[in-house]
């Protein structure tokens, strides 16, 4: 998201407005995210337990990213599960298993 921001702030007419930051890809379920943290971090033992929807919370987020592409071009892509394998590598190699700090 650095990338995006950087970019679009660097540009005259981004005050101009609002500009969506997401993804244009098809939309995934907490739960689906859920399985894949799961399997990614072999956590066989958890099992995902559904809940009521949350009174008032929107029950879809898909962004119109139009505007932004249009402003700075096309967008980079990383897929979830590859996202998500990468963000459990850094942890596990920098906080869980280096000693480090994830924020401060």
């Amino acid at each position: 998201m650095s990338f995006l921001f950087d970019k679009i702030t660097a540009i005259p007419k981004a005050d101009e407005g609002i500009f969506n930051l997401g993804s244009q890809e098809q939309e995934v379920s907490t739960g689906e995210v859920a399985h894949i943290v799961l399997k990614i971090t072999g956590r066989t033992d958890l099992e995902i337990v559904a809940l009521p929807e949350t009174p008032g919370f929107p029950a879809r987020c898909y962004p119109d990213m139009t505007k932004t592409v249009n402003l700075i071009g096309p967008l980079p892509f990383i897929a979830l599960k590859e996202g998500v394998e990468g963000t459990y590598k850094w942890y596990t190699e920098t906080v869980f298993s280096g000693g480090g700090v994830s924020a401060t």
